[in-house]
C-alpha cells in the first residue's frame, strides 16, 4: 500500500533538509553542535525556530500518510505495518539535531547505578567521567534526581555498561535503540490486544506504529515507549488470561515510569462492572502488582520526598494552562475545573457502557499537564485505542499530533507574552474536538475493556 511509504519518506526528507540547514548555522550554533555527542537544539534563537519549523513540516507530511493508512487499514498486513514503522524510525534517526536532552539524563542515572551510587540522591557529580561531562551542559551539576522506577534504572545501567567500549554517543544511542524497538513492539502488541476483525487490529497497529509524533519521540530515546510496551502487553494478557493477570502486568509498568500504575487500577475498575468473581480477580491482581511495585519503589519515593519538594517552577508552555499563564492561580483553577468536568462526564459515559468515557478521563488528566511534551503522546494514544471512533478518542489522537509545539520554547529560547499565548492557543485548538457531535456507532473499541 503506497501510503505506508509516506511517513518514512517524510522523515528522510526532513533529515536531509535539516542537514542542509546546518550548513548555514550561526557560529555559536555550529560550535554547540560540534560540542555535543548528541546535538540538542537549546536556546538557538531564530535558527532553532527554523529547525523546529522543519520538524513540524516533516511531521505534518508524515501525518498525511498516517491518516490515509488509518482510513485504509483493511488493505494493510501487520508485517507491512511493522516494516513501515521500523523504516520510519530508521529515517528519523538520520536527523542530525534533536529537541530533547532526556537521553543524557538516562545515561547519567545508568552510570550512577553502574558506579554503585544512588541515582535518587541530589548530589554533585565529579568531572572526568565522559557521561557526566556530556550531561552537565544539558542538565547542570548536580543534575535532577532520577524520577524513574528501579526497573528502568537497571535497564539504564545495563545499556551504559554494554555500550561503554563504543563511547558516549553509542551509550546515548543505546537508549534510542531501546525506545525505537519498543515502539515497533508496541505496534505488534496493539495488534494482538485489539478485538474484532483484521481491519480493527491493523488500525490499532497503525495508530501506534505509524504515528509520526510517537516515531519522533521514540527516535529521541524516550522511555515512555518501554513503559507503554508493558501496558499494551497487559492488554494482550487481558484477552488471553483475564483481568487478574492483566492488572498485575500493568502494575509492573510503574517500575519504569510511575504514572503507569493508573493502568492497573483502570483494568480493575473496568472489571468491576462485570461478573463478581472476575472483578475480585482483577482487584487482587492490581493490588498484588501495586504492592510489589511499591516495595521496589521505596528508594524512588524516599529520594523524591527528600529532594524534589519545593524545587519545581510553574512555567506552562504550549498548553491549555499556558493560555492563562499571566495569572497562575487562574490557570490552575481552570485546569482543575476542566479536568473535573471531563472526569464527571467520562464517569457518566462509563456507567452507560460507553468506552469513550476512558478517553474523556484521559483528556481531563491532560488538562492538568502544564507542559505536554511529545513523548506524553504515547500515553494518550494508547488510551485512544479503547474507543477509536469516539469524539474524545479522536480528540486525544489530534492532541497528540499537536504536542511538538512544546519544543519551540526550548529550541528558540524564551518567547514573548504574545508568542507564548499564540502557541498556547494553537496547542489548545484540538481540545475543541471534544465538543463536536457524537458520531453514531462510535463506541466500538479496538482494545477491549475487561
Amino acid at each position: 500500500m503506497r501510503t505506508l511509504a509516506v511517513t518514512p519518506i517524510a522523515f528522510a526528507l526532513g533529515a536531509a533538509a535539516t542537514r542542509i540547514a546546518l550548513r548555514w548555522s550561526p557560529p555559536a550554533v555550529h560550535a554547540s553542535v560540534l560540542a555535543q555527542p548528541f546535538p540538542v537544539a537549546t536556546d538557538w534563537g531564530a535558527f532553532g525556530a527554523a529547525l523546529w519549523c522543519v520538524l513540524v513540516l516533516t511531521l505534518a507530511v508524515a501525518a498525511i500518510g498516517y491518516v490515509a493508512t488509518l482510513r485504509a487499514a483493511t488493505e494493510v498486513s501487520i508485517a507491512a505495518i511493522l516494516a513501515a514503522s521500523a523504516a520510519a524510525l530508521c529515517a528519523a534517526w538520520l536527523f542530525p539535531v534533536w529537541f530533547s536532552s532526556d537521553v543524557y539524563a538516562y545515561a547519567t542515572y545508568g552510570e550512577l547505578a553502574r558506579l554503585g551510587a544512588n541515582p535518587y540522591a541530589h548530589q554533585m557529580l565529579p568531572h572526568g567521567n565522559a557521561i557526566f561531562d556530556a550531561a552537565f551542559p544539558q542538565w547542570g551539576n548536580p543534575p535532577p534526581v532520577c524520577v524513574y522506577g528501579p526497573l528502568f534504572v537497571e535497564i539504564a545501567r545495563a545499556l551504559v555498561q554494554v555500550a561503554a567500549p563504543l563511547g558516549v554517543r553509542a551509550q546515548l544511542d543505546a537508549f534510542r535503540l531501546l525506545a525505537s524497538v519498543s515502539l515497533v513492539v508496541c505496534a505488534a502488541l496493539a495488534y494482538l490486544a485489539a478485538g474484532g476483525d483484521r481491519r480493527r487490529r491493523a488500525a490499532a497497529a497503525v495508530a501506534v506504529g505509524l504515528n509520526p509524533v510517537l516515531i519522533w519521540a521514540s527516535a529521541e530515546g524516550h522511555n515512555d515507549a518501554v513503559m507503554m510496551a508493558i501496558v499494551l502487553g497487559s492488554f494482550v494478557a487481558l484477552r488471553r488470561y483475564g483481568p487478574g493477570v492483566a492488572a498485575f502486568v500493568a502494575a509492573l509498568a510503574a517500575l519504569v515510569k510511575i504514572p503507569a500504575a493508573i493502568a492497573a487500577v483502570g483494568i480493575a475498575v473496568a472489571a468491576s462492572g462485570g461478573e463478581r468473581t472476575r472483578a475480585r480477580t482483577a482487584w487482587l491482581g492490581a493490588f498484588t502488582g501495586l504492592a510489589f511495585a511499591s516495595v521496589m519503589l521505596r528508594p524512588w519515593a524516599q529520594g523524591v520526598a527528600r529532594q524534589i519538594g519545593g524545587r519545581g517552577h510553574y512555567d506552562p508552555q504550549a498548553s491549555f494552562q499556558a493560555l492563562f499563564a499571566f495569572r497562575p492561580e487562574l490557570a490552575i483553577a481552570l485546569a482543575v475545573l476542566g479536568a473535573a468536568a471531563c472526569a464527571a462526564y467520562g464517569a457518566t459515559m462509563l456507567r452507560k457502557g460507553e468506552s469513550d468515557g476512558w478517553c474523556a478521563l484521559a483528556l481531563g488528566a491532560w488538562l492538568l499537564i502544564p507542559n505536554p511534551y511529545p513523548w506524553y503522546g504515547l500515553w494518550i494514544v494508547a488510551v485512544a485505542l479503547l474507543a477509536p471512533g469516539g469524539r474524545f478518542s479522536q480528540t486525544l489522537m489530534l492532541v497528540a499530533l499537536f504536542t511538538p509545539l512544546r519544543y519551540l520554547p526550548d529550541a528558540a529560547g524564551t518567547l514573548g507574552p504574545a508568542s507564548s499565548t499564540a502557541l498556547a492557543l494553537l496547542a489548545s485548538l484540538p481540545l475543541l474536538g471534544a465538543f463536536r457531535p457524537r458520531a453514531p456507532g462510535a463506541e466500538s473499541a479496538i482494545i477491549s475493556a475487561p
